[in-house]
């Protein structure tokens, strides 16, 4: 079983580790990227912490990085939902199948058309809007792809709702925590789904200053746990 380590002792979680666990969800299967990002990231966290808040800029190169990350947000947004689905399949009593959740997620994408992202280009926040993936082989290509960190990207989606914007390394305790812990609770649940030993998951292994108690997971609004499945159960039901 792989592991993401983001303690450095007991008690001891990295300061960056939502960024940590980010850069793993882009490059989940390319080591020596994923290597060289979080260098990257550790090194810009120094530069940060030298320049402050206020004069902080992150290098050319840095920029460049962040950039090529915004070309398959749309396909880490695709799988995060998929896995979202198949444990409201679970949850609805239904059989939990790729098959299913990806001819959920293709009537979900179809009626959405496009969904508004937000990235940091490394000076500011950039709004852009990207077409979501509306063909049921694509869609389970796109979960094929990243499966292996499907609970931390269904844990994005479910957060997106709750963040506030802020910049990388100017982060709050309380959100962090709570995206910390929707990505343990998503690790748990999509273990329980069938052929799960397929997905080479990475198991999020952190010892971390806070409990479970105090920051718990976000939850997924009723609003989009209906758009999403509803009209789905509704076709089966009928």
């Amino acid at each position: 079983m792989r592991e993401i380590s983001l303690s450095d002792g007991p008690s001891q979680i990295r300061a960056n580790y939502i960024s940590e666990l980010e850069i793993y969800s882009v490059y989940p299967e390319d080591e020596a990227s994923r290597e060289q990002a979080l260098f990257l990231l550790r090194h810009e966290y120094e530069r940060w912490k030298v320049c402050g808040v206020d004069d902080y800029k992150p290098s050319e190169l840095v920029r460049t990085l962040i950039t090529s990350h915004r070309g398959n947000a749309a396909r880490r947004f695709v799988c995060g939902i998929t896995a979202i689905a198949m444990c409201a399949l679970q949850n609805a009593g239904h059989r939990v199948s790729l098959n299913a959740a990806a001819e959920i997620v293709t009537e979900f994408n179809n009626s959405v058309g496009k969904l508004p992202f937000t990235f940091w280009d490394g000076l500011d926040w950039v709004a852009q809007e990207k077409a979501l993936l509306g063909d049921t082989q694509k869609i389970k290509q796109a979960f094929r792809q990243y499966r292996s960190v499907s609970h931390i990207l269904a844990a994005w989606v479910v957060s997106s709702e709750y963040l506030n914007v802020q910049q990388p390394f100017d982060r709050g305790l309380e959100a962090d925590a709570c995206l910390l812990h929707t990505s343990a609770y998503f690790q748990a649940r999509l273990k329980e789904s069938r052929n799960f030993d397929d997905w080479d998951l990475w198991h999020i292994r952190a010892d971390p200053p806070f409990d479970m108690e105090t920051f718990p997971p976000f939850e997924l609004s009723e609003n989009l746990l209906h758009w999403l499945i509803g009209p789905w159960l509704q076709r089966l039901e009928g």
